[in-house]
């Protein structure tokens, strides 16, 4: 006897994990940086409360298993681009700073005023930005390490470490307007990696909270109330649903799902 296909309904609970895609952007000079981030995430996706709900998973050319073919025939951030989509594709996009803004981008690539970007990392903080002023997402986290390194004259790339330290701060103090930063923008500062590593799980801890019940009250259409007209959506319900040997009530209407009357 065969048996039965599989209904839609009792596909594997993996099908319905929730994508948080968080994008890591940042020039070469904060390896450790994104090396805490990845541990972040991974830490994330392993916490009980989440491995079922939610998928987190890293954009970046350095995540985990991960190789980013470099096509000969373009420039290495048309071949990001092409292999992990854009910042503005996710929920999440971080950009990390300290003493290097990174490598010019070809003229190719041009901002809306015609200037080129001042290397693939702000390329990808406009991404980003341009996806926020058009969907409300993503969401944009900026880290910069103000502790300037060691520098010195006998250093044979001590001009161009020097243009790239000078860069990072005309960086953070021309957008979007001179003068304006401190109040349009808001930088989260820190000293070292760890401290990043700790800045980083509590801010992505909240974000992927708010997410959470943004999803479940996007799942539970409104519904209305005993005075009639107006209507109340169901909220993210954190205490154990189970009743226990007692009857569902009234009150339990957040997480009973069932025949209606």
């Amino acid at each position: 006897m065969e048996s039965e296909p599989m209904e839609d309904s009792a596909k594997p609970a993996e099908t319905w994990l929730r994508p948080f895609r968080v994008f890591i952007s940042s020039p070469g000079d904060v390896e450790a940086e994104r090396a805490a981030a990845h541990i972040v995430l991974s830490r994330l996706q392993s916490e009980r409360r989440y491995r079922d709900r939610v998928a987190f998973r890293a954009v970046a050319w350095d995540a985990p298993g991960l190789s980013v073919p470099m096509r000969f025939t373009e420039t290495p951030q048309i071949s990001v681009s092409r292999s992990l989509g854009d910042p503005s594709e996710c929920e999440v996009t971080i950009v990390i700073l300290w003493s290097r803004l990174g490598t010019p981008l070809p003229e190719k690539h041009l901002k809306p005023d015609g200037t080129p970007y001042l290397s693939g990392t702000e390329w990808e903080l406009q991404n980003a930005l341009a996806g926020y002023q058009r969907n409300g997402k993503p969401v944009i986290l900026v880290y910069r390490r103000p502790e300037q390194p060691p520098l010195r004259r006998q250093d044979p790339d001590f001009k161009e470490k020097l243009a790239q330290q000078e860069a990072v701060e005309e960086f953070f103090s021309g957008l979007p307007e001179p003068g304006t930063w401190a109040i349009r923008h808001g930088v989260n500062d820190y000293a070292e990696p760890n401290e990043l590593e700790e800045q980083l799980n509590a801010h992505l801890r909240e974000l992927v909270e708010e997410r959470l019940g943004e999803w479940l009250n996007s799942a539970c259409p409104a519904e209305p109330t005993a005075k009639g007209g107006e209507s109340t959506r169901r909220t993210a319900y954190d205490k154990p649903p189970f009743p226990g040997l007692r009857a569902f009530q009234e009150s339990d209407a957040a997480v009973f799902f069932g025949r209606g009357p």
